[in-house]
């Protein structure tokens, strides 16, 4: 949430779409993560109090997985179609990208936004910034992730600074990640 604010903050945006994975990934164990119904329903509750986040169910609706650099195509060409698209990632995904499917693609036909992160190299100075295309975003520095809170929740310890109140209501009453 810190990011998203911070991108339409700092970046001057129109709004940020939220697009959660539909869980069928190349790099996790699918026990790992929630089915995508119950990943959807957190975001909306997440998201519900600011008006310039939105939701799309695209890649949790697909039947396989889809690639970044397919998900991106398919807003540009469709719903998004004639706006400028920016990826927000946190700093530590800019060196997994080149290895991502179409990688060296994706950084020649969109803009990426690289957001400061505890365990990145890059920095406002521009250390390490792999082109043009992609620009750095000083944000506060919170060691917050996914995994992080699910290890948390598994362990039976406190999430209450690390998700909004409806998102962890939401967790306990369908007993997620335990």
């Amino acid at each position: 949430m810190v990011l998203a604010q911070t991108a339409l903050d700092k970046l001057l945006l129109d709004r940020v779409i939220f697009v959660p994975s539909g869980g069928r990934t190349c790099y996790k164990d699918e026990g790992e993560v929630a089915p995508a119904a119950h990943r959807l329903e957190m975001l909306r509750l997440a998201i519900t109090a600011n008006p310039r986040f939105e939701l799309s169910s695209y890649e949790a609706e697909r039947e396989d997985f889809s690639y970044t650099v397919d998900t991106l195509r398919h807003f540009q060409k469709n719903e998004l179609a004639g706006c400028d698209i920016i990826l927000l990632t946190g700093g530590d995904w800019i060196s997994r990208i080149p290895s991502w499917k179409e990688g060296d693609k994706l950084l020649q036909e969109f803009d990426i936004a690289i957001f400061s992160r505890p365990g990145s190299n890059i920095g406002a100075d521009g250390v390490n910034m792999p082109n043009p295309r992609v620009q750095y975003v000083e944000m506060p520095l919170l060691d917050i992730s996914s995994s992080l809170i699910r290890q948390r929740i598994k362990d039976g310890l406190p999430v209450t600074d690390l998700t909004p109140d409806l998102v962890q209501e939401y967790i306990k009453e369908n007993e997620l990640y335990r």
